[in-house]
């Protein structure tokens, strides 16, 4: 609220879920929302090494360990599943919550030993490792909009997700790109996914719809109409950005280009931008979503 009150013009925002776009737009006539995800910058050139490697995996499930993530709901479905499954948890200690506590729940299930957890994965490990599976899993509630629903599907992993759950990268699910799970009988239609799975394309869909460079072009787009209504002059488009731990520069050249007009803001409003706008390679992944 207080951007609002002290920017000048237009504000524009990102959003975890397309269905905050309305009441933002309740908050003040000069929010503008724009209909981007922090799940629409994933650099699909970070999958490609690891595309043609053998599906071993049977279930990845990329997150952090905070309960709202939901693990326990894997452990009560592990307990019907083929012991032959191959299961890999991978993600960092949150809210409270660290590996001892998963295997502590699991333990209660009595699927201590089903699983394997890679507990800090490095950009490339999350990348080989969504690549390597034959499915994804996300099972929280609610949260925001979950960039490893997109990381999964440029790993041509598809994704399942609780149905019913508010996500804001459920809409990235459809009949090529994963499934909606029943919690209830979560077993069964894990059973079902896992079988099914060569029959999904999430990287084709994905690659001709959410990369970076669309989301760039859409929101070069949206401020390019958004000056003109104003009756204001389009100079240029924006640096094309993607999603590394956090948003940054796709072209390393745009940093130190960048860098007066960050200065001269600093100067002008007393904030401090672009923390994360630095210069990356060919391969930024968040390392948990």
């Amino acid at each position: 609220m207080l951007a609002i009150k002290l920017w000048p013009g237009r504000l524009y925002s990102l959003l975890s879920n397309h269905a905050d776009a309305e009441r933002m737009r309740a908050l003040s006539r000069t929010l503008t929302p724009i209909s981007l995800l922090a799940s629409s910058w994933v650099n699909p050139a970070a999958f490609e090494p690891y595309l043609n490697q053998p599906r071993d995996l049977d279930i990845v499930m990329l997150a952090n360990f905070a309960p709202f993530k939901r693990h326990w709901l894997l452990f009560d479905a592990l307990r019907s599943l083929p012991a032959s499954y191959r299961v890999l948890l991978m993600g960092v200690a949150h809210g409270g919550q660290t590996e001892q506590h998963l295997r502590d729940d699991a333990a209660r299930f009595g699927v201590a030993d089903r699983f394997e957890v890679l507990q800090k994965p490095t950009r490339e490990q999350v990348a080989q490792n969504l690549a390597r599976a034959k499915v994804s899993l996300i099972l929280s509630a609610r949260e925001g909009s979950c960039v490893a629903v997109a990381e999964s599907l440029f790993a041509n992993t598809p994704v399942g997700l609780v149905r019913g759950a508010n996500i804001g990268s459920r809409v990235f699910i459809n009949s090529l790109t994963g499934r909606f799970l029943r919690e209830h009988c979560l077993a069964d239609d894990l059973r079902r996914f896992v079988d099914a799975s060569d029959n999904f394309r999430p990287r084709g869909w994905a690659m001709s719809r959410i990369t970076y460079r669309h989301s760039t072009a859409q929101l070069n787009h949206t401020l390019r109409e958004s000056a003109t209504q104003d009756g204001q002059q389009w100079t240029r488009e924006i640096e094309p950005l993607l999603k590394d731990t956090l948003l940054t520069y796709a072209n390393p050249e745009s940093a130190p280009a960048m860098q007066p007009h960050i200065d001269a803001f600093e100067r002008e409003f007393g904030l401090r931008l672009g923390r994360g706008m630095r210069p990356v390679g060919v391969n930024p992944l968040s390392a948990v979503a």
